[in-house]
């Protein structure tokens, strides 16, 4: 399968030394996996982890060239659920929505955006999604960050080492990279960028014709809306995040083994702002109290 993945990859123009630019494994490691390993000194869990990110990465090489139509049928089939399992989190209704757009994004090379509010599982989504799909570079934006240091971090998070002094020529490695080696840019906590940064986001887009996802808080909403005309009708919604639900809480409340009622469950819900402050009251009761429910109440004060 592997060395199969790989001809087809080079049919359309890929190398080995792509695979370890975009997938940071040793040059070795990947000539020898592609090679059939032979007598190499390595071992088989180690030889096992390196073709499986070999697999993943080409496989979603393949997927992306071709639209993604066949990984859209295989989310019909509990795709979701995979890359939820894979990752150790919990197949909430939102982490599923946030897939289902970033995989639809790629497909189509959209400039999408995620708003929902803090502690809804966006960053926890878009981290599982990457983790299968090693192409995703995901840039973390920051309260006052400046359009030099967004494309400063956008040019560490796509293999730029030596990174350029002056915006112009960062603009100019960023877009000549982004050219040669395809990319899915996540921009996580958008809701910290400005209007600058969305406008030099767009041109990125345009000239690149990749797939990039802007996600954060309802401010985000704002920032767009205040950007010019041609930003705002360029960036797709995502489907729908929604608030946090009672049966997320008891899916939640489950995973950590503790056996709570309905209305304890609803009273949890009640007192909890988002699903961040619930996984925090889940850990602290298992800690304290050993997850018993006897304790609840004593928990909830």
């Amino acid at each position: 399968m592997l060395q199969e993945l790989f001809e087809n990859f080079k049919a359309s123009g890929g190398s080995a030394g792509q695979i370890v630019r975009d997938t940071g494994l040793n040059a070795a490691y990947v000539s020898k996996a592609l090679s059939g390993w032979g007598d190499y000194n390595l071992s088989a869990n180690s030889k096992a982890k390196v073709e499986e990110t070999i697999i993943n990465y080409l496989e979603s090489k393949v997927e992306i060239k071709e639209s993604l139509n066949t990984l859209k049928g295989e989310f019909k089939k509990g795709k979701y659920s995979e890359i939820c399992k894979n990752s150790g989190i919990l197949e909430f209704a939102n982490t599923e929505n946030i897939i289902a757009t970033l995989i639809k994004s790629t497909k189509q090379k959209a400039l999408t955006k995620i708003c929902g509010k803090s502690g809804t599982g966006k960053t926890t989504a878009i981290r599982a999604f990457a983790k299968k799909y090693p192409q995703a570079c995901i840039v973390t934006s920051y309260d006052g960050m400046s359009q030099k240091e967004f494309l400063e971090e956008l040019a560490l998070s796509i293999g730029i080492k030596n990174i350029p002094k002056n915006k112009k020529d960062l603009m100019r490695g960023i877009k000549k990279e982004l050219l040669t080696n395809r990319k899915i840019i996540i921009i996580d906590e958008a809701n910290f960028l400005n209007e600058s940064s969305l406008e030099q986001i767009r041109h990125i887009h345009d000239e690149c014709d990749i797939p990039m996802v802007l996600v954060g808080t309802e401010r985000l909403e704002l920032i767009i809306a205040r950007s010019h005309p041609q930003v705002e009708t360029r960036i797709r919604a995502s489907l729908p995040i929604e608030p946090f639900s009672v049966v997320e809480v008891s899916l939640m409340t489950k995973s950590f083994n503790i056996e709570l009622d309905d209305k304890q469950v609803m009273k949890l819900w009640k007192k909890s702002q988002n699903l961040r402050e619930v996984k925090y009251w889940c850990e602290d009761f298992v800690e304290i109290y050993e997850g018993n429910a006897e304790n609840f109440e004593e928990a909830m004060k």
